[in-house]
Order: structure tokens, then sequence, then C-alpha cells
């Protein structure tokens, strides 16, 4: 129970910091980002047509000025001073009108250049966030796999030792029934197995080295390996 508590505890702990956290925040503000360069693109289209309009106006009250001056010296009869001046005051309020939309516009510029420096700001944290995240959420993998590793080796153990235990105590009332009638035919038999094992442990290990990716496969076959290593160093 211990261990499956700690892994649990694991599992919890990486659902903590999950690196998937924050990702939709951050494709949010990749979003916003792209509307307002679509949105700074338009006004500076917008503002570049303005400026030529005002500049089409201004060569245009120009021109008023210049035939007006003409046309009075031939014709003062037809054209009075007021129509130009009319004419030019037409004019100089749509220049105005033109400056007050690019000044709007540079404000509604800086506006969302401002806005997009904030929203990158904020991305940045986000994204050094999610990168500690998934720093952490690997750390905790490994220990989760360190402890589950643990678990399958100590059961491994656990099974040999109850199995030995429950021929002892066979031993120990008499049920038990020797197979080898001889010490040495027992030495033999052993002697056999044990090489019997190191044949087979080569040839995992061999298996492993040239087809690494069948390592979780075979992880069960690694383990008994483990432990049978390991009781065989007891019994030296």
């Amino acid at each position: 129970m211990l261990w499956e508590r700690k892994i649990q505890l694991g599992k919890e702990a990486r659902s903590a910091v999950d690196s998937n956290i924050g990702q939709s925040e951050v494709r949010s503000m990749r979003a916003e980002i792209h509307r307002m360069q679509v949105r700074h693109t338009q006004l500076m289209k917008q503002q570049e047509r303005m400026i030529r309009e005002m500049e089409a106006i201004v060569t245009r009250r120009d021109t008023i000025l210049t035939r007006g001056e003409a046309q009075a010296k031939m014709d003062k009869t037809k054209i009075t001073r007021n129509d130009y001046h009319n004419k030019i005051q037409e004019a100089c309020k749509k220049i105005a009108a033109a400056q007050k939309n690019i000044e709007e516009s540079d404000k509604t510029i800086e506006e969302l250049r401002e806005r997009q420096r904030l929203i990158c700001g904020e991305m940045r944290e986000k994204q050094c966030q999610i990168q500690e995240n998934q720093t952490v959420t690997h750390i905790i993998n490994a220990d989760i796999d360190n402890l589950e590793e643990k678990k399958r080796t100590n059961f491994c153990q656990i099974v040999t030792l109850q199995t030995r235990a429950k021929h002892l105590q066979a031993v120990k009332e008499g049920k038990y029934k020797p197979q080898w009638k001889t010490e040495e035919s027992l030495k033999n038999e052993m002697q056999k197995q044990e090489n019997q094992m190191h044949a087979f442990s080569s040839t995992i290990d061999f298996l492993l080295q040239q087809r690494p990716h069948y390592q979780p496969a075979l992880r069960k076959v690694t383990l008994a390996i483990a432990s049978w290593k390991a009781a065989a160093k007891e019994k030296l």
C-alpha cells in the first residue's frame, strides 16, 4: 500500500504541474497578437490613404488659388473673391479633418503597439512557466518510474521469499520431499540452472542492446533475472 500511495502522490503532483496548463492562454495570446497585427496593417494603409488624400486636397487648394488669381485678372465680373475664399475654406476643412483622422490613427496604432508589447511580455512569462512545468513534470515522471520500478522489484523479491518460506515450512513439517537424493546431485543441478540463467541473461542483454525498444515488453523478465541475481548473491 505504501508504494501505491507514493505513486499516487507522484501522479497527483504531475497533474498539478501539467505542461498543458497555460497552453490555451498562450494560443489565445498569439491569436490576439495576430489580430492586432492585421488591424495595425489596416490602420497603416488607411493612414497612408488619408495622407495621400490630404496631399491631393492641398494640391487642389493651391490649384484653386493659382487658377483664381489668373481668372480674376481675365474676368473680374464672373468670379468674386468670396467664391475663392469659400473654396479655400472648404479645402482647409478637409485638410483639418484628414489631419485629425491621421492623429486618431496614430493614437490607435500606438495603443495597439503597447497592447502587443504587453501581450508579448505575458506570453513570454507563460512560456517560461510552461517550460518550468515541463521540467518539473519530467522530474516527477522519473520519480514515478523509479517508484514503480522499486515496486516491481520488491514484488519479485517478495514472491521469491514467500516461495522459499513455503519450502522451509514444508521441510520443518517434514512434508518436503527432496528431488535430489545426494548433495552432489543437488550441486550439479544448481550449477546447471545457474549456467542456464547466465546464458539466458546474456541473451536478453544482447537482445536489448540490439533492440532497445523491446525493453518495456521484457521488463518482467529483466526484473526476474535481477531478483535471481540478488538471491544468488545472498547465498554467497
